[in-house]
């Protein structure tokens, strides 16, 4: 404790027994968080760095703020960047890895955003890039192979607790499939 400053280095581990998003369940593992966090008591300001979060292939860095008075106020920003493409088996059939370990060549994801609002007055938004760069898929059974596969999105929910105001939006849809090169955009606005 330095005046009215708090300082605190945090380590958590526990084993998530189920998670269960939109119907997809994801596997029994270990969830890993640590961080630095700071509270200013004067304040009534915590922030957090240099956190990291882990779950199975998923890790997860995030800092930012949260006023814990007044209009509450959050921003907290993530980035879930990886190049271990082991995070895509929770997409491609675990069978079909298990046959192939090829399948999965090479490619880079991307995840990052903040969280954000003044909690007092109004729901939490959400402002998120995601992507995928140079991905390569080998599949000779089922469709061939596929080159360097990408696409760059965003999602922002607005301001609204349900999706009137959200906007989904998918661009630079890339790759090689077979011999023919492939290029596309996708706009979603509820």
């Amino acid at each position: 404790m330095d005046g009215k400053i708090l300082t605190a280095g945090i380590s958590n581990r526990n084993i998530i027994q189920n998670i269960f998003l939109q119907g997809i369940s994801l596997p029994k593992e270990e969830m890993v968080f640590h961080s630095d966090l700071i509270y200013d008591i004067e304040k009534k300001a915590l922030t957090i760095e240099a956190g990291e979060i882990k779950y199975d292939v998923i890790s997860t860095t995030l800092n930012g703020t949260c006023q814990l008075a007044g209009k509450r106020v959050m921003d907290i920003r993530f980035d879930a960047t990886s190049k271990n493409l082991e995070i895509l088996s929770f997409i491609i059939k675990p069978e079909l890895l298990r046959q192939d370990p090829n399948v999965l060549k090479n490619g880079n994801m991307f995840v990052n955003g903040k969280i954000f609002g003044e909690l007092k007055t109004e729901p939490l938004q959400y402002d998120i890039s995601f992507g995928m760069k140079g991905l390569d898929l080998h599949l000779p059974k089922i469709a061939g192979d596929f080159h360097n596969i990408g696409f760059d999105g965003k999602y922002s929910s607005g301001k609204m607790s349900d999706l009137p105001g959200a906007k989904l939006e998918i661009k630079n849809l890339r790759g090689k499939v077979r011999e023919d090169f492939s290029r596309g955009n996708f706009n979603l606005k509820f």
